[in-house]
């Protein structure tokens, strides 16, 4: 069984200071009321297998912001890695404006993640995090997020894309850049996301 933390993080929520936004498992509730997004999360939940796979929520006031799907990949035999396979933040968090209302949605996300890799990931310098991008987010994961680019691939027919990824010191990297701009997270409880 593998288990993950409900954290607590504080955001950039515009003028109105820095909130305290809540990273955790998420519930169907949460989905099936997830209105004006992108992506069909309720079908996408109804697909997950949750034995290995899970989708996260970033909220505050029950309001959700963004959400993360990732699949791990475990042979008890062998060392771990964890997919992402979906990425959205709500549009209310998505401007193009330097002033943007909520930031960073995707990077805590990411984080959250993080923390089941390098929890439960294998101890070695090969990818521990990896994910597929369409060619209108390679500047936000290579630029942003800091990812390394490292083939293209095919990720739907006729649609290209390329394949990016983070290995333990990256991610190691990655989650205390995070930190040291906003604050390392609170701990708020232990919730069952998987079981092998």
């Amino acid at each position: 069984m593998i288990v993950s933390a409900s954290y607590k993080t504080q955001i950039d929520f515009g003028g109105n200071g820095k909130p305290s936004f809540l990273i955790e498992p998420a519930h169907f509730d949460d989905i099936s009321n997830a209105e004006t997004w992108d992506f069909d999360w309720l079908s996408l939940w109804n697909a997950t297998n949750f034995d290995y796979e899970g989708i996260a929520r970033i909220s505050w006031q029950s309001k959700t912001y963004g959400f993360i799907r990732y699949s791990i990949y475990p042979d008890l035999e062998e060392p771990m890695v964890i997919e992402i396979q979906q990425l959205e933040a709500s549009p209310i968090s998505r401007s193009d404006s330097k002033s943007r209302l909520v930031a960073p949605i995707g990077k805590w996300l990411i984080w959250y993640v993080a923390q089941i890799a390098l929890t439960f990931g294998k101890e070695s310098e090969e990818a521990l995090i990896v994910l597929s991008a369409y060619e209108a987010a390679f500047t936000y994961y290579q630029e942003k997020i800091g990812m390394t680019f490292e083939r293209w691939t095919t990720i739907a027919p006729g649609e290209d894309g390329a394949v990016f990824t983070f290995n333990r010191q990256q991610t190691r990297h990655f989650c205390l850049k995070l930190e040291e701009e906003f604050g390392r997270p609170t701990k708020v409880g232990l919730t069952k996301i998987i079981s092998l």
